[in-house]
């Protein structure tokens, strides 16, 4: 269960029996489809949202369901030679606003070799693993 992890068939019977449910729809991740628009459409960021429910920078606590989506590949508009399909599930992160600002603005180096693994470089030098796992610090390589 979403914000809460696994829960007995007991307890979920006794929460349903007194409240108010709402169903949504089963979310196909890696089925989701790349799109050629710099937006993300609604149906990749949950697919995004699912796959990774934390913020991808490293040491983040942030699991709010606030916060931007960044193309860890930076998107080209097709009108200026940028390929088809760079919105996508594996190019994705999520990023609170300030992690965001430091990502971009900051020197910070990011690749994501598969999708919901992110691997940081820091403007020192100091590299980082973030994945399902949390943060991996790797020190210099």
């Amino acid at each position: 269960m979403e914000g809460v992890g696994p829960v007995l068939v007991g307890q979920l019977r006794e929460w349903l029996s007194h409240r108010q449910v709402r169903l949504t729809r089963v979310v196909d991740v890696p089925g989701t489809r790349p799109v050629d628009c710099y937006e993300t459409p609604r149906s990749m960021a949950e697919a995004v949202q699912l796959r990774t429910p934390a913020d991808c920078a490293p040491y983040s606590p942030n699991v709010s369901r606030t916060g931007q989506l960044d193309h860890t590949v930076p998107y080209v508009p097709p009108d200026r030679g940028g390929p088809p399909g760079q919105t996508a599930v594996d190019n994705l992160g999520r990023l609170g606003v300030f992690n965001h600002r430091w990502k971009t603005h900051g020197r910070w180096k990011v690749t994501q070799p598969r999708s919901g693994v992110w691997f940081w470089r820091s403007p020192h030098g100091y590299h980082f693993l973030v994945d399902g796992a949390g943060t991996t610090a790797l020190g210099k390589l």
